[in-house]
């Protein structure tokens, strides 16, 4: 540091002509000036007294700043990248979507009816169809009986959800048998027949859960009325009233459903 006779200061390192400041009272002056124009003090002059004037402050870098801004924009990258699908906001249970021309659209919404007050009574599926099962039997609405309540469910082999749940549906089937036809299309059953049986039997699931080929001819009006792209789907029958579809996996969930319909 060096002093003057006129009781300036200054650090003796480079400064900046043009930034240059009174010692007394701090005010920025301009290079050349005799007074400050805030103190009044008079100005030293470079060739009298050796370096009379005070060189600005050194400006700290607000690298913080930089450094806050940059893990922002990487976290928010990270979220777009890795973050939660924003459809599971709106959907906890486990559901695949798959790409399928038979399928007229896969909005997922609600069928005929969501109102759960309608008349009980049993009666024939009211649909009528001749397939072969997954155990190559005929089968036809017949073969279903008259029942309350009619459980058309949508899956396929390559389904993890799907295959998961089979437990609950071979309960919910042996449990709700004498009052509901189950009914399953299975999307793959063309090509993947044998591992299409393996899952149902590994489950448990009874023989009274038909299952059918999804893509059969004389089995498209079951089809249409689970119009989705995603499974598992599905949809519940009384009396005609169609409430659905349900896209997901629900597992022992669907008793809730089945029990407000039955219970009517």
């Amino acid at each position: 540091m060096l002093t003057t006779d006129c009781g300036l200061t200054t650090n003796n390192c480079e400064y900046d002509m043009n930034s240059i400041f009174c010692s007394n009272c701090g005010t920025q002056v301009s290079a050349g000036v005799a007074f400050c124009a805030g103190c009044g003090k008079r100005l030293g002059s470079p060739g009298s007294h050796g370096l009379p004037y005070e060189p600005a402050p050194p400006k700290k870098k607000s690298r913080w700043l930089r450094n806050l801004i940059i893990a922002i924009v990487g976290v928010l990258i990270l979220l777009a990248i890795f973050g939660p699908d924003p459809d599971d906001g709106n959907q906890s249970n486990d559901r695949q979507s798959f790409n399928n021309s038979d399928f007229s659209d896969g909005s997922g919404s609600s069928g005929s009816s969501s109102d759960l007050s309608v008349t009980s009574g049993s009666s024939l599926l009211p649909y009528r169809f001749t397939a072969r099962d997954l155990n190559g039997n005929t089968v036809t609405e017949k073969t279903l009986g008259e029942k309350d309540v009619f459980f058309i469910h949508l899956w396929a082999t390559w389904c993890g959800p799907c295959i998961s749940e089979m437990p609950d549906l071979a309960k919910i089937a042996r449990d709700y048998g004498n009052r509901v036809g189950f009914i399953g299309l299975i999307d793959d059953f063309s090509s993947k027949q044998g591992e299409a049986r393996r899952i149902v039997q590994s489950a448990g699931i009874p023989s009274s859960f038909v299952m059918l080929n999804a893509h059969e001819p004389s089995v498209k009006p079951l089809l249409d009325l689970v119009k989705t792209t995603v499974v598992p789907t599905t949809t519940y029958l009384y009396r005609g009233e169609v409430f659905g579809p349900f896209e997901g996996a629900y597992g022992a969930g669907y008793t809730s459903v089945l029990d407000k319909l039955l219970n009517n």
